[in-house]
């Protein structure tokens, strides 16, 4: 896919800035990732552009974005996910490399439907945490274990808001995920996630990705990118979802 070719499309979207992004802020929500080849990427912002607006900031309309997630030392996080717990935790930072702002985030995962995110910018240097988010995780009632960092993920995301529902969608471009010893790219694929606070089927994008029959895959970067870059971690669960990535990536 030529990037003069995606920025073309991208300019034909109706644009919308952070201040109206935040009508659709969805902290708590509901939903769907889709993973795909960067291959019909085009055709479906072609065939939405007359549905969604397009975050612009700067005349910029792709972010390059780096986030950090933090575990226990025996991967507890992502034990609970591999495990299918109905209630489950993330932890990360995550890093606005377009203007060098940082955010520590939780999110957690209510009854295996519902996302809630608790976010607050980061303050001060490294991973120790600050009072402020020390008392976010007391809030939010994540399980109080030791944490170190786990993974780094980084990738190019596309934001769109819906002009007639409450739903947002991120596109996610050149996923990479990298540990200390491993780094696995996700060149070729798209991450794709429908955020809405009540989940319903008259979509725009929904309707494009079933027409292709691309359906949804319940999967989480970080689960999926430590399941990818540690070759002695327990991975049962997830394997037929990477048998689906690396399908996608030495088949299309």
């Amino acid at each position: 896919m030529a990037q003069e070719d995606l920025e073309d499309v991208l300019r034909q979207f109706n644009k919308i800035d952070l201040k109206g992004l935040e009508d659709v802020k969805l902290l708590n929500r509901i939903d769907l990732k889709y993973i795909f080849h960067v291959n019909e990427l085009l055709q479906l912002l072609r065939s939405i552009k007359e549905d969604y607006f397009l975050l612009e900031i700067n005349d910029l309309f792709k972010f390059d974005y780096e986030t950090i997630y933090y575990d226990s030392p025996n991967f507890h996080f992502y034990h609970a996910h591999h495990n299918g717990k109905l209630n489950r935790f993330k932890i990360r930072r995550r890093n606005y490399l377009y203007n060098n702002q940082s955010f520590f985030e939780i999110k957690q995962k209510i009854k295996g439907v519902r996302t809630q995110k608790f976010r607050v910018e980061k303050s001060g240097d490294g991973n120790n945490l600050s009072e402020i988010e020390q008392e976010m995780l007391n809030i939010s009632r994540a399980p109080k274990i030791l944490l170190e960092e786990k993974l780094r993920v980084f990738y190019t995301r596309i934001t769109l808001a819906a002009k007639s529902a409450n739903e947002r969608i991120t596109i996610d471009l050149g996923v990479s995920f990298c540990n200390e010893k491993e780094k696995k790219n996700l060149d070729d694929l798209i991450i794709l996630e429908v955020k809405q606070n009540a989940m319903h089927r008259n979509s725009a994008a929904m309707h494009f990705l079933k027409s292709k029959r691309i359906r949804p895959l319940s999967v989480s970067k970080y689960a999926i990118g430590v399941a990818l870059t540690d070759r002695n971690i327990k991975k049962n669960s997830f394997k037929s979802k990477i048998l689906q990535i690396n399908k996608l990536l030495f088949n299309a």
